[in-house]
């Protein structure tokens, strides 16, 4: 089953990669415009991964002793 997937995946992505072959410049700009007016299609650019940065972050201190 697991080949199967594979080859599954390896098939569409040859399929997705000819139809970009295949997209003139008029089709891929009117599908970004419709893309980017559709409210729900927004990229969520403000969630990011991780731990939130800090409001006061430490500063790097050297110590030197004699």
């Amino acid at each position: 089953m697991g080949q199967r997937k594979g080859e599954e995946e390896q098939s569409l992505l040859k399929r997705a990669k000819a139809a970009l072959d295949e997209m003139t410049a008029e089709e891929d700009a009117a599908i970004t415009a419709a893309a980017r007016t559709d409210p729900d299609a927004q990229p969520n650019l403000a969630a990011k991964r991780g731990r939130p940065r800090l409001e006061q972050p430490k500063v790097a201190v050297l110590l030197r002793l004699d």
